[in-house]
């Protein structure tokens, strides 16, 4: 059995989906930006820094990583994730005022948005499938939370300045890596560029690999696409298709309400406030975003092994025990009961938990899902839309947060959290199949017709 060393052809596909997913690192101390930086902003009211956080949910709703369609995977990628997103760091830095601020957010959140679109389509068009499956499913995800983990633990430094500089160098990181990298073959040939495409393929594929059999699948492909397109209209009137994206849709926002957007915004506060140091709750921080890495390599590990559905249900089960748990503690602190209500690290372990939890279904797999149910034809429009209903679910669940806080306390939010996460258990339980070995067409069809789902027939095979 050869090894990876041995492989010289996939090298650079494993360098150039590296050098792509190194904008999750930018984007993921974004995200993680804002929890230590509270403490920095003190003269800021809580209301304010509210909007401060939530406007980079604002800038993920908007699709504009749809645009690489036009322009090019490599392009947007370097405008966005990179430029777009150091001018953020600049802003922030500089000009210290509520809104730019606010400003500054909102392009990190048009940079995540787009990150999070982009980067698992330039990889999946640069790399042989199964190199995708292992390069799509983990690196991106993973250097994501590794960037949270990296601004929580500049938050240590307890220094505003090296915040915000350390974490304005990962988009610099990310530009000097990967402008060397090449467009993908795809979005030449979707422009008729052949001898481009030629180029870039025979660089991902080593200078000894024959690409004329590859890059004439790829035309196929691409015209099969093309004329898949025009039915989108029809595929969209089709009952199973909504309802794929309904599921979809469900899933973020249960990824949402279940608390995680927020407790990752204000992870820092939510920890002093149950009654610990500011160091401990810095060193909580750390061991936060720590749980949250060990969560998602956890959950690509059982992917290869378990149904997907059943990872996705036993994430919601362990999320709504533990913000159960969370709320009870905070419920016995409040009313001062003289043993569990001063343990301080019961909330600290319970939230801990809770995001590693969360990393293993809702947090890891939802896109995953939606990649296998939705068909090809409306998988660019669908992913659009789940985006972006992403976007606006997370800007209200942290925007209105303290909100929520000061009106219901602690103990009823938690509470809150767990009754979503059980409607949500239901739901999953109720309407999601089973994906597992299954093809986009035989979800599509019903069990009881032998007609696809744009009225085309199809002739199905029941295995033994």
């Amino acid at each position: 059995m050869s090894s990876f060393w041995d492989q010289s052809e996939l090298h650079n596909q494993y360098f150039a989906s590296f050098a792509a997913s190194l904008g999750g690192l930018a984007v993921g101390a974004s995200v993680g930006w804002s929890s230590p930086a509270q403490e920095f902003l003190a003269t800021k009211s809580f209301l304010e820094f509210s909007w401060i956080s939530g406007a980079l949910w604002l800038g993920f709703a908007l699709p504009v990583g749809l645009l690489a369609h036009h322009y090019g995977r490599k392009l947007i990628l370097l405008l966005i994730v990179g430029l777009l997103n150091l001018g953020g760091w600049a802003l922030l830095i500089c000009i210290p005022d509520i809104y730019y601020l606010i400003l500054a957010r909102f392009f990190h959140g048009l940079a995540a948005g787009t990150y999070f679109i982009v980067t698992p389509l330039y990889i999946m068009e640069i790399a042989k499938k199964d190199t995708f499956q292992i390069a799509g499913r983990c690196l991106h995800e993973v250097l994501y939370a590794i960037g949270i983990l990296f601004a929580f633990g500049l938050g240590n430094f307890r220094n505003y300045d090296i915040l915000c500089y350390g974490c304005a160098l990962l988009p610099v990181l990310f530009l000097l890596f990967f402008i060397w990298m090449p467009e993908t073959p795809v979005y030449y040939l979707s422009y008729g560029n052949v001898e481009k495409a030629d180029e870039s393929m025979q660089w991902l594929r080593g200078n000894s690999y024959n690409t004329t059999l590859e890059l004439t699948n790829l035309k196929r492909e691409i015209e099969q696409q093309r004329t898949n397109s025009q039915g989108i209209i029809q595929a969209l009137k089709h009952w199973r298709t909504l309802k794929f994206l309904i599921i979809g849709i469900v899933l973020v926002f249960l990824q949402h309400f279940t608390g995680s957007t927020a407790i990752i915004s204000y992870a820092n506060f939510l920890f002093r406030e149950t009654g610990a140091t500011e160091f401990d709750a810095l060193l909580s921080c750390m061991c936060f975003g720590l749980s949250m890495l060990l969560g998602i390599l956890i959950a690509i590990g059982l992917l290869k092994v378990m149904e997907p559905r059943v990872i996705l249900i036993l994430s919601c089960i362990l999320v709504l025990m533990l913000t159960a748990a969370v709320g009870v503690h905070c419920k016995l602190r409040r009313i001062g009961d003289p043993f569990l209500g001063h343990v301080t690290w019961l909330s600290v372990v319970g939230l801990c938990f809770y995001i590693l939890s969360r990393a293993l279904g809702l947090g890891t797999l939802i896109y995953y899902l939606m990649s296998k149910l939705l068909r090809p034809e409306i998988r660019s429009l669908g992913f659009g839309l789940i985006y972006s209903m992403s976007g606006i679910f997370g800007f209200v669940n942290v925007k209105f947060f303290p909100n929520f806080l000061m009106a219901w306390g602690q103990p009823i939010l938690f509470f809150f959290y767990t009754g979503i996460g059980g409607l949500g258990l239901l739901f999953i339980y109720i309407m999601l199949p089973e994906i597992r070995n299954r093809t986009v067409m035989e979800m599509q069809m019903d069990k009881s017709t032998v007609q696809d789902p744009l009225g085309e027939p199809v002739v199905t095979v029941k295995k033994k």
